[in-house]
């Protein structure tokens, strides 16, 4: 069979996350934070988690034009959580570097 012959299939791309989209993600987690930032206990649910992860979901798709899903929302996240703490760790080392001791930024 030839190449030409074979239905070629396209995966369209999801839009970049919006600043809006981003900010209500925050906000969400923010706000739920005593349960999603928490370790596993008697109280603290892997279903009382998922439940906070789909009400964060649904306050993203408020102001998304995208239908956006839980494990992206997570996916986003995470990966927003490790850029933001891969910045404060530059600013730090680059403040140390110059001789003035550690920095406080909260």
């Amino acid at each position: 069979m030839s190449a030409a012959a074979e239905p070629t299939t396209t995966r369209s791309r999801r839009a970049n996350f919006s600043d809006e989209e981003i900010m209500a993600m925050i906000q969400g987690w923010q706000d739920r934070r005593a349960v999603l930032h928490e370790r596993f206990c008697w109280n603290i649910t892997a279903e009382r988690k998922e439940q906070a992860w789909e009400e964060v979901t649904t306050e993203v798709n408020t102001v998304s034009p995208v239908l956006r899903v839980t494990e992206e929302v997570k996916k986003k996240f995470t990966d927003f959580k490790s850029i933001v703490e891969n910045k404060i760790s530059n600013i730090k080392q680059k403040h140390k570097k110059r001789g003035k001791g550690m920095i406080k930024l909260c």
